[in-house]
C-alpha cells in the first residue's frame, strides 16, 4: 500500500470550507481517509494510507 499525504497550507476560512465540503462529498461517494488539522501551522492534511477506503493510490512510474 502506497502512502500519500496531501497538505493544504495557509488556507483562508473560505478555502477550508471548500476542503471540508469536498471531504463531505467524497464521503457521500464512498471515499474516506484520515484527515487532520494543525491549528498552529494552519495545515490541513489528507492521508491516503491504510485508512483509504473506496479508492486506491496508483503510483505511475515514468517511462524511460
Amino acid at each position: 500500500m502506497a502512502e500519500v499525504k496531501i497538505q493544504f497550507k495557509n488556507k483562508t476560512k473560505e478555502q477550508l470550507k471548500h476542503l471540508f465540503n469536498a471531504e463531505k462529498e467524497l464521503s457521500k461517494a464512498g471515499v474516506s481517509f484520515d484527515t487532520s488539522y494543525d491549528l498552529g501551522a494552519k495545515v490541513r492534511d489528507w492521508e491516503f494510507d491504510w485508512s483509504l477506503r473506496g479508492a486506491e493510490v496508483v503510483i505511475k512510474k515514468p517511462k524511460n
